[in-house]
């Protein structure tokens, strides 16, 4: 909780300071931004980690279909990138560029997630035979 706390104060000097600035000097309020963006993203990274062992802790002794849990991560990360940036465009103004990004980040998800379909898909037909 201490740490939600924390972050959450970071995020709100953040917009107090992009609020300031944002008049006056747009291109340092968008620079706060971004800063604020990557410390956050630092600590996600940790967070996502821990969640990631467990992840394959509970994969270990699950038996799972073996690199699920990878899938699983590459397109949560890819999610979490894409979603990132296009925070930061729409922010900048650039909406149109935002909702483009947004839409590439769902169809690289949905590649990097045909592995995992194809597993399901196989295990479907050997019902189906059976």
């Amino acid at each position: 909780m201490d740490e939600a706390i924390k972050y959450t104060l970071i995020a709100l000097a953040a917009v107090v300071c992009v609020i300031v600035l944002k008049k006056s000097e747009p291109g340092f309020a968008i620079l706060i931004t971004i800063c604020a963006v990557l410390v956050f993203a630092y600590a996600l990274i940790g967070a996502v980690s821990v969640i990631r062992d467990f992840a394959a802790q509970v994969e270990d002794m699950s038996g799972a279909v073996d690199g699920a849990t990878a899938v699983l991560f590459k397109v949560l990360g890819i999610t979490m990138i894409t979603r990132i940036g296009a925070q930061i465009c729409k922010d900048a103004g650039e909406g149109s560029l935002s909702l483009k990004l947004e839409m590439l980040g769902s169809a690289l998800a949905l590649i990097a997630a045909l592995p995992l379909l194809s597993g399901v898909l196989n295990i479907a037909t050997s019902f189906l035979k059976s």
